[in-house]
C-alpha cells in the first residue's frame, strides 16, 4: 500500500527535478518497506526542487515514491566548490522523514570514461523534514538549525504549471551500463531544469545546471553552468557566484515519455531512461529484496526460496563470446520479494519499438520449490496443483501477461536446469492479458477453465515445438487456476497423454517494445 493512499488514490508518477542518491547508481536495488499508517496529519508533499527563498543559492531535491524518500541538497563545501549531499530511506509518516545524509567520491566526470563511486562518507549528519502541506516544509539540518523551504517554481505558472510541447516525465534518469552518475530534469510549463551529478578530475562530487525554453521533442539546453562560493551545509548564507559560464554545451532528445538522448561536449550520446525506485516488498521482512536489471541479451537466472527470477531479454540478439546485442538501446529491471505465501515482485522495461524481431523479452518468475527445478510431474498426477496470481500492468506498446508450461514425452534429470531447445515438446502459455504476435494459430473452441473464457488456439511454435495457447477473453488481474485442468483439456484433445510430464511454471510477460511495468503481488504455486 502506498503511503500517498492515505490522502491520493492515484500515483505520483510525474516527477521533478531530482538529485542522484548514488546508492543507486553504485547498485541497482530497491528499497523494501512498505508500512500501514494511520490517517493522522496529512499531505502530499510534491515532488521536486525545494528552497528557502532567502538563502537564495543552494536547494533541495525532494521526491517520494509509495513510502520511499530520496533527497539530495545542492550545497558548497568549505573551499566554495559545489558539492551535493544525498539520503534515501522510507518516509516515518505521510508528513515525516528522518536520514542520514551520505557523501560520494571518485566517479564518473561529465565527458570522462566510467568509474564505479565509492561512499566517502556514510553519516554525513542527520536530517529530519516535516511537510506542512504539499508545498511547505521545514527541515532540521545536522546542527539543529530549522530551516522553512517550499516548492520552486522557475517556468511561468509555476509548480502548478502544465508541460507543453513534450510528455516527457519529469524526474531522474539514468544510464544503467554507467551506474554513478545521474541526471535529472524538471519541467514547468515550457521552461526545463537539467541537472548534471558528476565528480571532478580529483573526484570531488560536483553539480552543473542547464536551461532553457522547450521547443519539442529535440532540445538545444545550450550550454552547462558551474556555481561556487556559497553557503555550506551548516554555515552562515553566503551568495554564490557563477564559477563557469560554459563548462560545455549539450542536446536532448526525448522520443518517448521515458527515455532521452543526452549529446554531452564531447559529442558522446547517453541513452538515459527513466529510473522508478518505488519500494516493494514485506515490510516485515525489508532486507529480502533481490534486484537485477539489463541492458545486453546476456540472461540468468536469480533463485529467491522457492522461486526464480529472470530478464530474459533474450529478442535482443546476444551473441556469445563477446557478449554484444543486437539491440542496445533499452533498459529493463526486476525486483523481487519473498512473503510468507508467495512472492512479491516489480519489473518495468523500455525497448525500441518496430526494431528486431516481434518477442523482445520475456522477464519471468519460475516456480522452484526448495531452490530447485521442480520436478517433472505426470499431467494425470498434478492433482491440486495451483498457480495463484494478482497483478497490476502499465504499459505502452505490445506486450502480454502469461503463465508458461513446459511439457516433455520425458522428463530431463531431477535437480538439472531446464533447457527449452531440448527438453520441450510442447508449449503452453496460459495468456492474462492480451497479446498480438501469433500468426494464423489454429483457434479450437471457447472453453471455460476457473470461471473465465479461454479461445483455444493451436499450432507449431518457430522452435519446431507444439504451441497451445489458452487466449484470455478478458484480462484476469488475479485469480486461481488449477493446472490440471488445462492438462485435462489438453489430454481430451489428443494433444498429449495423461503419461507425459510438466516441468516448469512460471509467470512472466512477453514485450514486443515501448514501455511499462508490472507489480505482481502476488505470485505463488500450491500443492
Amino acid at each position: 500500500m502506498s503511503m500517498r493512499t492515505n490522502c491520493d488514490l492515484s500515483p505520483v508518477l510525474h516527477t521533478a527535478i531530482e538529485l542522484v542518491t548514488m546508492k543507486l547508481f553504485i547498485r541497482y536495488f530497491a528499497i523494501a518497506a512498505l508500512f500501514f499508517l494511520p490517517a493522522a496529519a496529512c499531505a502530499n508533499p510534491q515532488n521536486g526542487y525545494w528552497y528557502n527563498p532567502t538563502e537564495g543559492g543552494r536547494g533541495y531535491f525532494i521526491e517520494i515514491q509509495d513510502s520511499a524518500m530520496f533527497f539530495a541538497a545542492f550545497m558548497y563545501d568549505a573551499n566554495g566548490h559545489a558539492t551535493w549531499f544525498a539520503s534515501e530511506g522510507s518516509m516515518t509518516s505521510t508528513t515525516q522523514y528522518n536520514g542520514s545524509l551520505i557523501t560520494y567520491a571518485n566517479g564518473q566526470t561529465l565527458t570522462g570514461i566510467y568509474k564505479s563511486p565509492v561512499v566517502s562518507n556514510p553519516q554525513a549528519g542527520n536530517i529530519a523534514i516535516s511537510f506542512s502541506n504539499d508545498t511547505t516544509a521545514t527541515l532540521t539540518l545536522p546542527n539543529g538549525t530549522q530551516v522553512p523551504i517550499q516548492r520552486f517554481a522557475f517556468g511561468p505558472g509555476g509548480v502548478a504549471a502544465q508541460t507543453v510541447n513534450t510528455n516527457l516525465q519529469t524526474g531522474f534518469y539514468w544510464n544503467p551500463s554507467a551506474g554513478g552518475s545521474g541526471y535529472t530534469i524538471e519541467m514547468q510549463g515550457y521552461e526545463i531544469y537539467m541537472a548534471a551529478f558528476m565528480y571532478d578530475a580529483d573526484g570531488s562530487p560536483v553539480w552543473y545546471l542547464a536551461t532553457n525554453r522547450i521547443k519539442g521533442p529535440n532540445l538545444d539546453l545550450g550550454v552547462w553552468t558551474q556555481y561556487a562560493n556559497g553557503q555550506t551545509l551548516t554555515g552562515t548564507y553566503m551568495v554564490p557566484i557563477v564559477s563557469n559560464t560554459d563548462v560545455g554545451s549539450m542536446t536532448l532528445q526525448f522520443p518517448t515519455s521515458i527515455t532521452a538522448t543526452l549529446t554531452l561536449p564531447n559529442f558522446t550520446q547517453i541513452p538515459l531512461n527513466r529510473f522508478n525506485f518505488a519500494s516493494i516488498g514485506n515490510p516485515s521482512a525489508p532486507n529480502t529484496q533481490y534486484f537485477s536489471c539489463e541492458n545486453t541479451a546476456y540472461s540468468y537466472v536469480i533463485p529467491v526460496g522457492d522461486y526464480a527470477f529472470n530478464l530474459n531479454p533474450w529478442g535482443a540478439g546476444w551473441h556469445p563470446p563477446q557478449n554484444i546485442s543486437d539491440i542496445t538501446d533499452f533498459f529493463q529491471c526486476m525486483y523481487v520479494t519473498p512473503t510468507a505465501t508467495g512472492i512479491n515482485v516489480y519489473w518495468d522495461w523500455s525497448w525500441p519499438l518496430n526494431v528486431g524481431g516481434s518477442v523482445k523479452s520475456a522477464p519471468n518468475i519460475e516456480w522452484r520449490p526448495d531452490g530447485q527445478p521442480m520436478i517433472p510431474t505426470m499431467l494425470e498426477n498434478l492433482n491440486n496443483l495451483t498457480v495463484n496470481h494478482e497483478y497490476v500492468v502499465n504499459a505502452n506498446g505490445p506486450y502480454n501477461v502469461n503463465y508458461e508450461l513446459w511439457i516433455n514425452s520425458t522428463p530431463p534429470p531431477v535437480g538439472t536446469e531446464p533447457d527449452y531447445w531440448t527438453s520441450v515438446s510442447t508449449e503452453v502459455e496460459v495468456l492474462l492479458d492480451d497479446a498480438s504476435w501469433y500468426v494464423n494459430p489454429d483457434v479450437v473452441e471457447t472453453i471455460t477453465i476457473g470461471g473465465y473464457q479461454f479461445g483455444v488456439e493451436h499450432g507449431i511454435n518457430n522452435g519446431g515445438n507444439q504451441f497451445i495457447i489458452f487466449q484470455n477473453l478478458g484480462p484476469i488481474p488475479k485469480a486461481s487456476f488449477k493446472v490440471k485442468d488445462f492438462a485435462d483439456y489438453m489430454v481430451s484433445k489428443g494433444w498429449q497423454k495423461p503419461t507425459d510430464y510438466l516441468f516448469v511454471i512460471s509467470f512472466g510477460t512477453e514485450i514486443g517494445g515501448g514501455s511499462g511495468s508490472l507489480t505482481l503481488n502476488n505470485f505463488s504455486v500450491t500443492q
